[in-house]
């Protein structure tokens, strides 16, 4: 194992999908990177070419919710609880956590050069586990974070494996459920509804543009009198202002006359219980991940 990528990572977890429900935990594999002699150890159970490796990005609790979501998934798609597993990796690097957090609170140093080698420690830092994920020999690579994806096209570049776009997925499938518009004779309206920083990095929109359907974001005074009060009534736990603001957020979008909306932000999905009436309305990212995974996997497993 190269010491040159080796070095920034501390900790990967090797797992199958039905083990983080605790069952045969004697199988439950921790390695830390200091000992590479662990890659050589867990080759055999890394063998299916079904295998998902997962880059980790804002948190560990992130990166949980979104394993919570694939072992549920799994569950549900099979009758025995072991037909539907997936084999996966997941590499978390807490490291990342600041660096991704500030730009996701849209903190941008104004110096460049600052700018530039915060950039480029990002970048080197989801290449090195882009490429212990392949050396690992998993199948394919997934980043279930809104904001890792503003790198997505460094990390991805030349990568020897599919490496799923969230934002690819997401048109994808909204494309094939042939949806229609809201409003008879006008254009297909998708809204895309997150953080200031998600929006302006375009993770979403360029790819539904290049289906063919009309992209609605809020608009500036949306963000400043619901979006942004709502992430900061989150952040002082006032969570009853911040559904109240996020529900308003998206009937503004709806006003608008989109079909569906995208909640590009697991904060603020989070904040609605499943039966809201306006969670019908919207397309939570991860979960069609989930399902790109699995489709993915149930192709790659049959080869």
């Amino acid at each position: 194992m190269d010491s040159k990528w080796k070095a920034d990572l501390k900790l990967f977890i090797i797992f199958r999908v039905d083990l983080i429900l605790g069952q045969h935990l004697s199988q439950l594999w921790f390695a830390m990177m200091r000992d590479c002699s662990t890659v050589t150890v867990c080759d055999s159970f890394l063998a299916p070419a079904n295998t998902v490796g997962i880059i980790g990005g804002m948190s560990a609790g992130s990166s949980l919710k979104f394993l919570k979501k694939l072992v549920t998934w799994c569950s549900s798609t099979s009758g025995d609880g072991e037909g539907g597993a997936v084999p996966f990796v997941l590499c978390s690097d807490p490291t990342l956590h600041r660096e991704m957090s500030a730009h996701e609170k849209n903190i941008v140093p104004c110096n460049f050069e600052t700018e530039r080698r915060d950039r480029t420690y990002i970048v080197n830092n989801l290449l090195q586990k882009r490429t212990f994920l392949e050396k690992a020999g998993v199948g394919c690579i997934v980043m279930p974070c809104h904001i890792s994806h503003l790198w997505y096209d460094e990390v991805s570049r030349g990568c020897s494996i599919p490496f799923f776009h969230v934002g690819e997925c997401v048109a994808k499938e909204i494309k094939e459920a042939k949806l229609k518009p809201a409003e008879a004779g006008s254009p297909l309206r998708i809204g895309v509804l997150g953080t200031s920083a998600t929006l302006s990095d375009r993770i979403y929109q360029e790819k539904l543009q290049k289906q063919g359907f009309e992209v609605v974001i809020p608009d500036e005074a949306t963000m400043e009198q619901t979006v942004n009060p709502a992430i900061q009534a989150l952040h002082r736990e006032d969570i009853e202002g911040a559904k109240t603001l996020v529900r308003a957020a998206l009937q503004l979008l709806l006003v608008r006359a989109v079909t569906t909306i995208i909640l590009a932000s697991d904060d603020l999905r989070d904040l609605l219980p499943g039966d809201d009436p306006l969670l019908k309305k919207c397309v939570d990212p991860m979960d069609v991940l989930v399902r790109s995974i699995m489709k993915w996997a149930g192709s790659a497993g049959q080869g």
